[in-house]
């Protein structure tokens, strides 16, 4: 790989290609506060937080299983053509997210990875753009369930990280 005429401030050599997996941890587990708060589907529009609410771990939804850190990237993978995406960038530890959101840990800045997936995902023409990041958001239709780990690499992608 050619190294880039344009340059960010402290960075210098070549640029690596990676992958997702290469540089961050997809749907980390953790164990649920007793107390936190909760981010539903509706509670993220656009890239904008707009509602959480006070649950306990024993009468939580059971969909609420993504407990957030600082810098983890929430993109739904429910009905994905709404792109409510999520930088998470506070400092506490009770958020926990809907499963209908991917929840990515990154290694690199996260900021940068949701920003540039964000625009590669907006450029997208199509539904099946979420599914560019996350295969599994996507629906398989019946011919397809025996042959699902050869048709999904051969789907065509628009997202630089596949």
């Amino acid at each position: 790989m050619k190294e880039p005429k344009i340059r960010f401030k402290g960075f210098s050599g070549e640029w690596k290609s990676c992958t997702i997996k290469d540089i961050c941890e997809v749907n980390p587990k953790s164990t649920l506060p007793s107390v936190f708060e909760y981010v539903d589907l509706e509670s993220v529009v656009g890239t904008e937080m707009v509602s959480h609410r006070t649950e306990k771990r024993e009468s939580a939804p059971s969909r609420a299983q993504r407990v957030a850190s600082k810098g983890d990237i929430f993109y739904q993978t429910v009905r994905p053509y709404q792109k409510n995406n999520y930088l998470f960038d506070k400092d506490v530890t009770n958020y926990v997210f809907s499963t209908g959101y991917a929840q990515l840990r990154t290694t690199i800045h996260g900021g940068y990875l949701f920003t540039h997936e964000l625009h590669e995902l907006q450029n997208c023409t199509s539904v099946w753009a979420a599914t560019c990041l996350f295969p599994q958001s996507r629906p398989q239709r019946r011919s397809e369930r025996s042959n699902a780990s050869a048709t999904r690499n051969n789907r065509p992608c628009c997202c630089s990280f596949k």
